[in-house]
């Protein structure tokens, strides 16, 4: 279990009975957003004299630090993703992708979710969903191409955005969105194609 406090990054491996620190943050910097995969971690260190990022590549006991990235400077950033190789970021405007951990971060310019609010991501196998400030959107393709998949999902725009999606989640054959107004679900099969429609025990 990996936690980021006001005074770093922490494991446990023994599900929470004991911590380490695995890195120290800077002076008045905290860790703010975490994400896994394998051994890889990046996380957002959120710092009053500027946002960076750091990454391991071995279960934190090797740290890169990453300062003046595009999307800490510009952007508040809100989730990230591990998706194979590449990384992808949800800021306060658009999404982001890095193909080389981290260093460099390229805008996915795709006019369906250009300039969006992305707040969540969630990755299955090469499927990508986004949860936006204008509800869910999902890539088949590893993040090249998007499509809204917002059948059912009630949206309302009456001066501010009604169906913000926090979280996503997978249980059994249905995707489950946690928004601002409740929790969604709908079935995989419905938006990926190659599901197995049989409920998972």
């Amino acid at each position: 279990i990996f936690v980021g406090t006001d005074g770093g990054i922490y494991l446990s491996i023994n599900n929470g009975r004991n911590w380490k620190q695995v890195y120290t943050s800077q002076p008045n910097s905290y860790a703010g957003r975490l994400a896994i995969s394998g051994s890889k971690i990046i996380a957002l260190m959120i710092s009053l004299t500027g946002d960076y990022i750091v990454i391991s590549p071995d279960n934190g006991n090797t740290w890169t630090e990453v300062k003046n990235s595009v999307i800490t400077f510009s952007f508040s950033v809100w989730t990230f993703v591990f998706s194979g190789d590449n990384i992808f970021a949800g800021t306060s405007r658009e999404l982001w992708e890095s193909p080389d951990n981290g260093i460099n971060w390229n805008s996915v310019n795709n006019n369906v979710i250009k300039y969006f609010e992305v707040h969540s991501l969630f990755v299955k196998d090469n499927d990508i969903f986004a949860g936006t400030d204008r509800g869910v959107y999902h890539s088949f393709n590893g993040g090249t191409d998007w499509a809204n998949v917002n059948d059912s999902l009630t949206y309302i725009y009456n001066g501010s955005y009604s169906k913000i999606v926090n979280a996503f989640t997978i249980f059994g054959d249905k995707l489950y969105a946690g928004t601002n107004n409740g929790i969604w679900f709908r079935p995989l099969s419905e938006i990926i194609t190659n599901v197995d429609n049989t409920q998972n025990d």
